[in-house]
C-alpha cells in the first residue's frame, strides 16, 4: 500500500484561489467589465471601489449621447450623466427586466472567465490577471491566435 508523506512545514496541504469572505474584500481584485452591442470588450482593475475611480476608468469608454446598460449600482447613474449619455437600468425593482435588455451578456462572461481562471489554469497570480482576461477576450470574440494576441498579451 501507497502512503504520501505529509510536509513537515505545515498543519496540510496548500489551499490555492478562492476567497473566504463573500463581496469585495483584500481577498479579492475589483474588475470593471464592459461590453458593448459590437461585442467589444473592455477590462481594467479598479485600485477601490470609489466613485472618483470609475468615472476614471469609464470616462474614455463612454461616448456622448451613449446608453449604459447596468445592474443598480448607484455609481452607473452618476458616470452617465457626466458622460452626457443616458442610463437604463436592465432589472427593475420587481425582478422584470427592461423590453430588449439585460446583462445576462456579462453574466455568461464572467461565468467564462472564472472556469478559465479557476477550472481551467487553476487559478492565477494577481500579477498576472490581465493577462489572462486578454487570453479570455480573445477567446470569447472568436478572433485568431498567434503574432497578434502575443503582441497584444504581452503589451498588458
Amino acid at each position: 500500500m501507497w502512503e504520501r508523506a505529509l510536509s513537515t512545514r505545515g498543519t496540510g496541504t496548500r489551499r490555492r484561489g478562492g476567497a473566504d469572505q463573500r463581496g469585495l474584500s483584500t481577498q479579492q481584485v475589483p474588475i470593471l467589465t464592459a461590453i458593448d452591442r459590437s461585442g467589444a470588450i473592455r477590462q481594467t482593475r479598479l485600485p477601490d471601489m470609489k466613485w472618483s475611480s470609475f468615472l476614471t476608468v469609464m470616462t474614455p469608454w463612454v461616448q456622448p449621447e451613449s446608453v449604459i446598460c447596468s445592474d443598480g449600482n448607484a455609481v452607473y447613474p452618476q458616470i452617465a450623466k457626466a458622460a452626457a449619455s443616458e442610463h437604463i437600468l436592465a432589472k427593475q425593482p420587481g425582478g422584470s427586466n427592461v423590453a430588449g435588455l439585460s446583462i445576462g451578456r456579462i453574466d455568461a462572461y464572467h461565468r467564462d472567465v472564472e472556469n478559465l481562471i479557476n477550472r481551467r489554469c487553476n487559478g492565477v497570480s494577481t500579477r498576472y490577471l490581465l493577462n489572462y482576461f486578454g487570453w479570455a477576450r480573445r477567446i470569447t470574440q472568436h478572433q485568431p491566435f498567434g503574432a497578434p494576441l502575443m503582441e497584444e498579451m504581452m503589451a498588458a
